[in-house]
């Protein structure tokens, strides 16, 4: 842990001040991609065993699912029980060789992030092989092997749909086909900043007679086209890896307080210095402060509480008793620390402005008139990036344009 001084602030370091690099807005576009931040763990898939964190994708003709979605449960309920054995032979199989890959890499020297990342990277590159893949299924019995032409794309679609409508009720409980896209479409674009890469892909032909059905372990993502066979359009389904220190950052909740810091930071040009997932002290305290900012030139200081809730459309006295609790911690937090400005920033969803406006009055008030404190939170489908325009005002930054 490293230590620097910030007026009159000593700070601790966490992680790598280069973190900050990697959640740049020119690199990740938050605008575009910042349901991915605002989401909570439990809504991607976690390998602990290989400290791997994993998002699912369905993307091509979503308006007809309704069409290959009874095709995918009767494969389903057709083939359980052997799908049952095939799946336990399979990574029967499969087991030794992931069992290598992982004490090959941890006999590697490095930091946990870097070992994570190795191991996941391994584990793509190994499934991406057809000659490992042939080595493993070449052991497999044959009715097996006859068994798994259908069942493997189906139940992996319906195994990836399922995560991936989990994971769209969690940004939104509404979502609908429209958002389905737009989902789909951000994680793409994360696939582009190498936040994800995919670990295989299937997709199903809306063919209503005969849809057929395809697997394939490919670095890059299916997207939108037609089947090989009979030229019907596709639904595709992806199944990502999240790369490090994406991952473990997103399973210890800290990665929206390095996207806030480095979008401010970047935005006002730097005018905001901003520390993420720090302890500090000053004179009396130590806290530990999601995002400490602070404006040198005007001698403003501030500092966020960012909150990631499981439900973000709880109901409106869930909020409050939410809200009531973070906001006393802040407070604690702002005294401790002399700074002048809280914010608490929560992936909470408010239907109105009203309903936020009240929430605010009722509960943000302070007895100074030098010390404010704020919430900032979403109202509607306001993108959270928009609301950060009042921290760089009150703090007497100025906003810049990123391309």
């Amino acid at each position: 842990m490293s230590i620097i001084k910030v007026a009159d602030f000593e700070i601790k370091l966490s992680d790598p001040r280069d973190n900050m690099q990697k959640y740049a807005p020119q690199v990740l576009n938050p605008k575009k991609s910042i349901d991915f931040f605002l989401q909570h763990p439990h809504y991607f898939v976690a390998f602990n065993e290989l400290h791997l964190l994993m998002v699912s994708s369905v993307g091509g003709q979503t308006e007809l699912l309704y069409q290959i979605e009874p095709k995918l449960e009767e494969l389903t309920q057709v083939l359980a029980y052997g799908w049952k054995d095939l799946i336990g032979v399979f990574i029967q199989r499969l087991a030794p060789y992931l069992q290598s890959i992982q004490e090959q890499v941890t006999s590697i020297s490095g930091n946990d992030d870097e070992i994570k990342s190795e191991i996941a990277q391994r584990v793509s590159t190994f499934m991406q092989n057809p000659k490992n893949l042939f080595q493993i299924v070449g052991e497999l019995p044959l009715p097996m092997l006859c068994l798994s032409q259908k069942s493997i794309p189906a139940l992996l679609s319906k195994y990836i749909l399922d995560n991936y409508r989990k994971y769209c009720n969690g940004i939104n409980p509404k979502s609908n086909l429209e958002n389905y896209k737009k989902i789909d479409d951000s994680l793409f674009y994360l696939y582009n900043a190498k936040v994800l890469y995919p670990m295989f892909s299937t997709s199903i032909c809306t063919n209503r007679f005969e849809p057929h059905l395809d697997f394939i372990f490919s670095d890059r993502p299916l997207r939108e086209g037609t089947c090989r066979y009979c030229n019907a359009p596709l639904i595709v389904f992806n199944h990502y890896i999240v790369a490090e220190p994406y991952a473990r950052l997103k399973s210890e909740q800290k990665d929206i307080s390095y996207l806030i810091a480095s979008y401010l930071s970047i935005v006002t040009s730097r005018a905001l210095e901003c520390y993420p997932e720090i302890l500090i002290k000053d004179l009396r305290e130590e806290e530990q402060v999601d995002v400490f900012i602070r404006n040198w030139e005007k001698d403003l200081t501030a500092i966020l509480e960012c909150k990631i809730r499981e439900n973000s459309d709880s109901t409106i006295e869930t909020k409050k008793n939410i809200i009531k609790t973070d906001v006393i911690q802040l407070k604690r937090k702002m005294k401790n620390l002399a700074v002048n400005y809280g914010y608490l920033v929560t992936n909470l969803v408010f239907n109105t402005k009203e309903e936020k406006d009240k929430l605010e009055k009722d509960y943000f008030k302070i007895n100074s008139n030098k010390k404010k404190i704020y919430l900032i939170a979403r109202v509607g489908n306001e993108n959270l990036l928009e609301c950060m325009n009042k921290i760089i005002n009150d703090l007497g930054a100025r906003e810049d344009s990123i391309s």
